[in-house]
């Protein structure tokens, strides 16, 4: 995944995606659906791309988008990564440590 030019998650369905978190870590430009827990991973334009499922045109358009602007795909993909440090396993923990301690 590290030497793609995007990660794509064409799905009609998520929860929380790993795959997108994986994508996140490793600093690859995203494009995904607005579905699920897409849009707590990716907040669309800023961190990557989120579209509608199986829409011919809106991916095509999106994908030449990322291809042919590098330069911005690639600080919106630093921009996801940076984000992704907050789902790491010691702040998810931390997280339900403070949940269950204020119950």
């Amino acid at each position: 995944m590290l030497a793609s030019d995007l990660f794509i998650l064409n799905t009609t369905y998520e929860g929380l995606s790993h795959q997108l978190l994986e994508a996140m870590a490793l600093g690859v430009p995203i494009i995904s659906t607005h579905v699920g827990g897409n849009p707590e991973l990716i907040t669309n334009g800023e961190d990557g791309f989120l579209i509608s499922p199986n829409q011919k045109d809106e991916w095509l358009s999106t994908i030449k988008l990322v291809l042919d602007k590098p330069e911005r795909s690639l600080v919106m993909a630093a921009q996801a990564k940076l984000k992704s440090q907050n789902f790491s396993v010691e702040n998810m923990v931390n997280g339900l440590v403070k949940i269950f301690k204020n119950q």
